[in-house]
């Protein structure tokens, strides 16, 4: 999730509030109050929540959990911050395969020519590393929600667009989302969608969401302000499949004979 912990989006909107209230406070001062006038209760605060913005995402959260399986293919850049301070911009091609509630699969191909494989059958998550020879397998009994909780509190382990891969998406979003606008029509490849920006905790983000009853992600850009260098992650999204059938060996890890099992980093 956009949950890194920082309050630095926080302190920005407690301090916008903070604006506010000060520019209130000026613009009444030294206003004589009438005699015999009921005291005024402070204006409601605006919400920083857009319903639009808010009925998307609700919906690309329904879709998606409503989804018994889905699959599809992530073209990703994000920014590389070396010790120098340079960022370099990185891209991975993600395939993902999800059969809800417990089972997960992917490939990630990276533009060095490595790849990484993953596979989760509700018990056991095991990621290959082929280019190396080695695996490593994590106990993680459950379902799929619970796995992506258990790589971000214990493990030093990313799962390929882990945001979208909850059951419900707007759900484990919402206690960390601060602000939420809906900025209209965008077009891309003659796709007309619809596109939301969203402030949560430690990371600024937008969504680009096809218009109508499917809502599916078409493209996604987080931008990690509270990091050193607020390095961006964007993914473009394609191949999309929902409630089609996906073989059951697809989620069975196939690890040949002689490959280094090395133990996860937490």
């Amino acid at each position: 999730m956009l949950t890194a912990d920082t309050s630095t989006l926080r302190l920005r909107h407690l301090s916008l509030a903070g604006l506010v209230a000060a520019a209130v406070g000026l613009s009444s001062a030294g206003a004589p109050a009438q005699e015999g006038s009921e005291p005024q209760a402070p204006p409601e605060e605006a919400s920083l929540i857009d319903p639009r913005a808010e009925e998307r995402l609700r919906a690309v959260s329904d879709l998606l959990a409503g989804a018994d399986t889905l699959t599809f293919r992530a073209v990703s850049f994000f920014d590389e911050v070396r010790e120098s301070g340079i960022q370099i911009k990185r891209f991975i091609v993600h395939d993902v395969q999800v059969d809800r509630p417990g089972r997960l699969a992917f490939t990630s191909t990276f533009d060095d020519g490595t790849v990484r494989q993953g596979w989760y059958d509700g018990e056991t998550l095991t990621v290959a590393m082929p280019d190396a020879d080695r695996y490593m397998r994590i106990e993680a009994p459950g379902d799929i929600d619970a796995l992506l909780d258990l790589m971000q509190q214990d493990y030093d382990l990313n799962l390929p667009l882990a945001d979208i891969l909850y059951s419900d998406v707007y759900a484990a979003q919402e206690p960390y989302l601060l602000s939420a606008l809906h900025l209209g029509e965008r077009i891309l490849e003659d796709q007309r969608l619809d596109h939301l920006s969203m402030e949560s905790t430690g990371a600024d983000w937008q969504l680009w969401l096809e218009q109508g009853e499917r809502p599916l992600p078409r493209r996604m850009v987080i931008e990690f302000v509270a990091a050193e260098g607020q390095p961006e992650y964007m993914a473009t999204f394609a191949s999309w499949t929902l409630n089609e059938p996906i073989d059951p060996a697809t989620f069975t890890a196939e690890i040949p004979e002689g490959w280094e099992q090395v133990e996860p980093v937490r």
